[in-house]
């Protein structure tokens, strides 16, 4: 009796610290979310700041390039990090983001931005909640959103040199479809983190902090995508 009181007692425990960490993964996507929407925002109300990044296409190249790179630093380094560099290097993505997705509030009308962040909401919802309830195993179909993820890399490099339309609005929808698998799988392999930093405060942080950026991108990148076909151009 007193050994199952004690099992039954360890499960609770253990689920109770499960549903903190995923609160911390959610707590921080939110914040980077909150930043990039704010510096975009802010960015595009400064007509020296959009003139000096139409001019200077370098600067803006150059911002995406270094959003790319700390993206492989921060996953690769993510178990040697200390919370607080892994914190700093997440906001610094979230505003250098909100930089370069500033021509968003110039190019769309504000209704369509808002309306199709809703949207984004609720098709990303839907998909955390599948993710993180369902008893099948995602892993099985992570080599082919991978797969699906490069291919749209991919396609989307020879499209600027085609500007074909139909390969648009393919590569748009294998798009979304790649992404909201990864919105599943990335909410399932939460369950992988926590495990593996649940002995260690300071790992089981970094992985919350990594956790919310994957999380991250696969929501900004579904917004962008759907995007294509709910934002009205201004």
């Amino acid at each position: 009796m007193i050994d199952n009181h004690y099992s039954t007692q360890q499960s609770i425990d253990a689920r109770d610290q499960f549903n903190s960490f995923v609160s911390k993964v959610f707590s921080w996507m939110f914040i980077g979310l909150l930043l990039t929407t704010g510096t975009s925002y802010l960015v595009s109300q400064s007509q020296s700041i959009l003139l000096y990044l139409y001019n200077n296409s370098f600067v803006f190249f150059g911002l995406i390039i270094a959003e790319l790179i700390m993206v492989i630093y921060f996953t690769r380094r993510i178990l040697k990090m200390s919370y607080s560099q892994s914190r700093i290097l997440f906001v610094s993505y979230s505003i250098i983001n909100g930089i370069v997705l500033s021509f968003i509030f110039i190019l769309y009308t504000s209704t369509s931005i808002a309306s199709t962040f809703g949207v984004t909401c609720v098709s990303f919802g839907i998909m955390a909640l599948y993710g993180h309830f369902t008893k099948t195993d995602l892993s099985s179909v992570r080599n082919i959103l991978y797969g699906g993820l490069i291919g749209i890399i991919l396609l989307s490099i020879v499209n600027i040199f085609m500007n074909s339309s139909p390969l648009y609005w393919l590569i748009s929808i294998v798009g979304l479809l790649v992404f909201w698998g990864l919105t599943a799988y990335d909410v399932q392999k939460l369950k992988q983190y926590f495990a593996y930093g649940q002995k260690n405060t300071g790992v089981q942080n970094n992985l919350a902090v990594m956790g919310a950026l994957q999380l991250y991108l696969d929501f900004v990148n579904l917004f962008l995508l759907l995007l294509r076909f709910f934002g009205r151009r201004r």
